[in-house]
């Protein structure tokens, strides 16, 4: 009886121990941002640009955002280069775009000078960024089943039990 009580004192710790490897992992809640980020590159020179916010981040993830142009004495804006997810409500020529984001933006205004070869070119917008072949994710990829560990755990110990349980019968049955 005193074995016995001893072994399923056991199996018990062992099952108890093994429970948090199954337990689901809970992610702590991160407050939500109100607004995405809009990067604006005029590193180029010829003119500014502004942004403006047309409230938050809306429950389908979406956000407007209205993008102005500003050309500086002498030059004339061309066009607007954008990275992200969005799709513009009018066209990237426009010097005042409004455009709905679903993510971050990086915004690139083109101006070129009066006068100028490139004034009377069609202007054709390129992806401004980066090296788009890194992953710059914060998650981590997923790369296997999460239970293997704790089934490894379960199995191990129930090799043990019955390790211990047939070791007891052993020593009994030769008294």
């Amino acid at each position: 009886m005193k074995k016995a009580l001893t072994v399923a004192i056991a199996v018990l710790l062992v099952a108890l121990s093994v429970l948090p490897a199954f337990a689901e992992s809970v992610q702590s809640p991160t407050a939500k941002p109100t607004k995405y980020v809009v990067t604006v590159d005029t590193s180029a020179g010829g003119g500014s640009a502004d942004v403006k916010y047309e409230g938050e981040i809306g429950p389908d993830g979406m956000q407007k955002i209205l993008l102005t142009a500003s050309p500086e004495e002498g030059f004339v804006f061309l066009g607007w280069s954008i990275a992200g997810s969005y799709t513009p409500v009018g066209k990237l020529t426009d010097a005042t775009l409004e455009v709905i984001a679903s993510g971050d933006l990086k915004v690139v205004p083109t101006f070129a000078k009066k006068g100028s070869p490139e004034e009377t070119k069609p202007f054709v917008p390129s992806e401004p960024g980066g090296d788009k072949s890194k992953d710059t994710g914060s998650k981590s990829p997923q790369t296997g089943s999460q239970d293997a560990v704790a089934y490894i755990i379960l199995g191990v110990s129930a090799l043990a039990v019955a390790a211990v349980v047939v070791s007891a019968k052993r020593r009994s049955a030769k008294k």
